[in-house]
């Protein structure tokens, strides 16, 4: 394994044997591109500066760009046996070669790494190469795939030993690890999505907190001061709540909050070899599979293991597109010559480049150069199809026939490659395996009878029967957009996507301009239509002048004058409807209301729509908009010739699918079926089998875009009465039972969300429960029950904070739905966890085991009345603090200790006393007399609850057991004694 790039040693290219023929090109693309192609001079950006490069005259810009920034990222490395065989290929001694000798650097480094594995002979045979391939781009035939600079290769003079892959890149179902790393990618992803949203909703918090201090017109002082600053402190309620530390928000206060930025690598794609009857059966893996696929939309299901394996490699392999549409004449013609020798140079080069390139792991250098698989993407079919003037629905022969002569003129470069020097190293073990496919491609082309695509078919499965391939896997679909707009392809985001009508073009000085897209002007243009009339149907005619039934004339009626429509008429260039010129405008909202009488609260509604508002209805919105903004195809115009309709029609998805899988039949790496589904994991379980049962080759599944949930004001609030928006239950008729006897009756209700007042009642308790500071709020309803509680505790961490915050919030709706009280006052006493131990500032209750454990034996003494959850007795202190009944009456105590003044809202009177009427009950769990205390302190929470029972010490409130000293239990002085 490899990653510095030089380290040959001199002669090792006398390991080439010089008995057999090497590669040899002729100068076919460097003459024809020297004699046709003007070049001219292009003011482009630099890092710095504006730079001028010399450029094909008919490229874009960005085209220029894309060529410019390829090559500046391309890898340094340059074989030493270059130098000892006639210097560097990649110099160019003329300093007007195009794109500043950006094409000389590309295609010298691949003939000088040929020149160094021996491809061939002379310097003078890798500068023919080097030319061609020059050449071949400059005539907008070709263009290369992205390239790593840097990464791991196997040597491809070294002769590095192949070591065993530590995983493979294809996994397979019956591995039980392979759910395990599905799994784990799934997660991955789960945490990006949620990380990026709790991102965005923190920098927003802190952006209102950083603005609310901002925008305060006051002194810096007073600002500052969330008690001085009401909006301050709005904000930093709000930045609270969304579980921010109270360091991040002090310095959101005077220094402006940076986005945090998240790890953007780029996530692997799994490919998973299953059996095609388990997936159709949905045993219970292939459903967990459906589930993972659907969930991140990163694994790709096949069922055959070679398909697995090339789709794992699909991102290693090496990719050169072909511009189907420049090597094609007007009328789709293809010389056989020219075809013959471009797929010749482009297998060469992307066979050195298999071997120079570099890898992003270990493990895929292996797989790298162990298959050697490259990749072909041939853009321009729908053009070229209708330079043939075929239409889709009958282009199955034309497409098969188009790409088995590709496929058959890449297997015979790859044999003559093997026949030169060796074949792949895998090839001897997958030799079988790939004959039977080749055998299945040729019944295939056989079907639509013989033909000179057959013939060269047979020839070359011939040649791969005889002398091997250097070259295990073709990939015919994979593609890059980069690399297609290299090439001058009329449609680069996909091979086979149709051009769209109207395209863009760009003239010398660099203006943008629109126009009929090439092969949809020159079958027009054969036909006689009026091709002016053809782009102002596809363009629209951006002037409300011909806006149809919403022009210029029918706003004015409308009440619009001249100030107005001249708005709307200055943003026609960039909208894309009329509702969006006219929100671009900018009308004046005195405007809207006086002139339009429209309500402020209805023009800011997120549904709003203007022309709506103004009585137009559907149909008149979408006509204007087609008038002023143009139509989407020709299908409609109706000057279109009947003739053209089916082949200007637009490609929808059944179609490309369909074209998909005819270059598929050709192509090693399969095509994959790409479905949406929801979150439902029973859809896409049966959306997997069925795409199974149908025989596709691969499948993956995507989540679907998420449904918008509705808006806020249109759902029940939280405290509100949701009976009303639920549906009202019909009663079955009730049918009259004579033999039994009717001796229950189930009645079933509504679970309805009981409503607090808006002025309840209730208290606030603060205590501490092993040093840490509790305040419990609660508040009732008009009878006493309680109906909320609030926990707050301070100084401690954001998420328990938030955690306790959200419990509270939890256990509120519970009650507020009729969840008893004692169930959870029986679910949560005596829970275990930190903090515990002693409780002070509580005169019922005085250690916990936790800090649920106290909360709800509050609770329960406070509203259940439940006493032998209490472990204090108030009433039993005296001031000596030694217990013992009071001796004398009890004075009586005011109200207003019990009854909140502000509740009251004075209408409770100031000599208003509470008299104790009745003593608390004894508890029932404390003794008397003798055996009124024979319990210990627990060593673990403090409380005198720890008792022997049997031949271990237990504590009734915590639980703690363990072993207790000896003491004299019958001595009179023992403080335990009942005679004390």
């Amino acid at each position: 394994m490899a990653g510095a790039p030089h380290g040959i040693g001199q002669g090792i290219g006398q390991r080439i044997s010089k008995a057999r023929s090497l590669m040899r090109f002729d100068s076919q693309f460097a003459r024809e591109s020297a004699h046709r192609l003007a070049l001219s001079l292009r003011e482009c950006d630099g890092a710095s500066r504006l730079e001028k490069v010399l450029a094909p005259s008919r490229w874009t810009n960005a085209r220029i760009d894309a060529w410019r920034g390829f090559c500046d990222g391309l890898p340094r490395d340059l074989p030493n046996l270059a130098a000892s065989k006639g210097g560097c290929l990649t110099r160019c001694d003329d300093d007007g070669a195009p794109l500043g000798g950006g094409l000389h650097r590309w295609a010298g480094r691949l003939a000088a790494w040929g020149h160094a594995t021996g491809l061939f002979e002379s310097r003078r045979d890798a500068e023919h190469f080097r030319d061609e391939l020059i050449g071949a781009a400059l005539l907008d035939l070709i263009a290369p795939g992205p390239v790593l600079a840097s990464g791991h290769r196997i040597h491809p003079i070294a002769d590095d030993v192949q070591g065993e892959a530590d995983q493979p890149l294809a996994l397979d179902l019956a591995d039980f690890a392979t759910l395990g790393r599905a799994e784990a990618l799934a997660a991955t992803i789960r945490a990006r999505h949620s990380a990026r949203g709790l991102l965005e909703a923190a920098h927003s918090a802190l952006m209102a907190v950083h603005d609310a201090h901002h925008r305060c017109e006051g002194s810096e002082d007073a600002c500052a001061d969330p008690l001085r600053n009401a909006a301050l402190a709005r904000a930093i309620v709000a930045a609270r709540r969304q579980g921010l530390g109270d360091d991040l928000i002090a310095r959101a206060i005077h220094l402006r909050p940076e986005p945090a930025t998240l790890d953007d690598t780029p996530l692997p794609h799994l490919a998973i070899h299953a059996a095609r009857d388990q997936i159709a059966a949905g045993t219970p893996e292939a459903a967990r599979l459906a589930r993972l696929s659907a969930e991140c939309g990163h694994i790709t299901l096949s069922f055959d293991p070679l398909d697995a394996e090339n789709l794992s490699r699909r991102t290693l392999a090496p990719l050169m597109t072909i511009n189907l549409a420049s090597l094609s004449d007007r009328e789709g013609r293809i010389d056989p010559q020219r075809f013959s020798h471009l797929m010749r140079l482009v297998v060469c080069a992307l066979d050195i480049e298999v071997g120079c390139g570099f890898s992003i792991s270990p493990e895929a250098a292996r797989a790298r150069a162990g298959a050697r698989q490259i990749a072909l993407a041939i853009h321009g079919v729908v053009p070229w199809l209708r330079r043939r003037s075929t239409p889709h629905a009958d282009a199955d022969a034309t497409v098969l026939s188009l790409f088995a002569e590709v496929r058959a003129h890449a297997l015979l470069a790859s044999c003559e490659l093997a026949r030169m020097g060796r074949a792949a190293p895998d090839f001897a073990v997958l030799r079988d395996e790939l004959l039977r496919r080749l055998a299945r491609e040729r019944a295939v082309l056989a079907e639509h009878g013989p033909g000179p695509a057959l013939c060269l078919f047979d020839e070359a499965l011939a040649a791969v029967s005889r002398d091997g391939l250097r070259h295990c896997a073709l990939d015919l679909l994979a593609s890059s957009p980069e690399a297609a707009l290299m090439a001058g392809c009329p449609c680069p985001r996909t091979p086979i996507d149709a051009p769209a009508p109207l395209a863009a073009f760009e003239t010398e000085d660099g203006e943008i301009f629109h126009g009929l897209e090439a092969s949809a002007a020159a079958l027009l243009a054969e036909a006689g239509a009026d091709l002016a009339a053809a782009e102002r149907w596809l363009a629209g005619h951006r002037s409300l002048e011909h806006g149809g039934p919403i022009d210029d004339a029918a706003l004015r009626a409308k009440g619009f004058t001249d100030h107005e429509l001249a708005l709307i008429g200055a943003r026609m260039d960039t909208a894309t409807s009329l509702e969006d010129a006219i929100n671009l405008a900018g009308l004046d909202e005195g405007f809207l209301r006086d002139v339009l009488g429209l309500g402020l609260e209805q023009v800011r509604a997120s549904d709003f729509s203007l022309l709506r508002a103004l009585g137009f209805d559907d149909n008149d919105i979408s006509e204007a908009d087609a008038r002023l903004f143009g139509h989407a195809d020709l299908t409609a115009w109706p000057a279109l010739p009947e003739a053209l309709k089916p082949l200007l029609a637009p490609l929808d998805a059944a179609m490309r699918e369909h074209i998909e899988t005819l270059i598929a039949t050709f192509s090693d790496a399969p095509a994959v079926v790409v479905r949406e589904v929801g979150p439902s994991a029973v859809a896409a379980q049966r959306t997997q089998s069925a795409l199974a049962l149908a025989g596709a080759r691969a499948v993956r599944l995507a989540p679907a875009p998420a449904t918008a949930l509705p808006a806020s004001d249109t759902m029940p609030a939280l405290g509100g009465d949701m009976a009303a928006s639920a549906p009202p239950r019909t009663a079955e008729p009730e049918t009259v039972r004579t033999v039994e006897k009717v001796v229950e009756r189930v009645i079933e209700r509504d679970r309805v969300r009981r409503k607090l007042p808006d002025r309840r009642k209730g208290y606030i308790q603060k205590a501490s429960v092993g040093g840490h500071k509790v305040y419990l709020h609660t508040g009732e309803y008009e009878n006493g029950e309680l109906g909320e509680i609030f926990l707050d505790m301070h100084k401690e961490g954001a998420a328990f904070r938030s955690l306790m915050n959200n419990f509270a919030i939890a256990i509120s709706i519970g009650l507020q739905y009729g969840v008893p009280l004692d169930e959870f006052v029986e679910a949560f006493v005596f829970t275990r966890f930190e903090p515990a131990g002693r409780v002070s500032g509580n005169d019922s209750i005085k250690s916990a085991t936790s800090i649920l454990d106290y909360i709800f034996r509050e609770l329960a003494v406070s509203y259940l009345d439940r006493s032998d959850l209490a472990n204090a007795d108030p009433e039993a202190l005296n001031a000596d603090g030694l217990g013992g009944d009071r001796t004398g009456e009890t004075e009586p105590l005011p109200a207003a200790r019990f009854i909140s003044k502000g509740f009251a809202r004075g209408s409770a009177p100031d000599n208003l006393v509470v008299l104790p009427f009745s003593a608390r009950a004894p508890r029932e769990d404390v003794m008397s007399g003798d055996q009124a205390i024979t319990a210990d302190a627990c060593p673990a929470c403090g409380d005198f609850t720890w008792q022997r029972r049997g031949g271990e010490a237990t504590c009734d409130a915590c639980g703690h057991a363990g072993d207790m000293p000896s003491r004299p239990m019958d001595s009179p002085s023992s403080p335990r004694s009942g005679s004390a």
